[in-house]
């Protein structure tokens, strides 16, 4: 269900946002979304306030360009990104993550 979800997602980023493919189109965001998935830990009501948050922190990049704020565009873009480690180092410490997480796979040794 959920790869059903993500490609949904990525065919309408794909064809109603620029109407054409267009290599790089994300810029990075998928990151943010794993990061939101992680620290949801499975909670719908925690997914809706982090994509809110990050979703503002996005749409803030374009709102300080198109206002002409004299901040440097490649500071301007990085904001979200930096919203996202700072909200890992906030929240991150109490994630209880699976054990196998960070665990090499080795087809057939379990």
């Amino acid at each position: 269900m959920h790869g059903l979800f993500a490609g949904l997602g990525g065919a309408f980023i794909a064809i109603v946002g620029a109407g054409i493919f267009v290599p790089f189109k994300t810029h990075g965001n998928g990151f943010i979304g794993i990061v939101l998935a992680m620290l949801a830990r499975e909670r719908p009501v925690w997914v809706l306030f982090g994509a809110r948050l990050f979703g503002a922190c996005l749409s803030m990049t374009t709102a300080l360009q198109v206002a002409g704020v004299d901040i440097p565009t490649d500071i301007i873009q990085m904001t979200p990104f930096a919203m996202v480690m700072l909200v890992l180092i906030v929240a991150g410490r109490r994630a209880n993550l699976p054990l196998a997480l960070g665990a090499s796979y080795v087809r057939g040794e379990r």
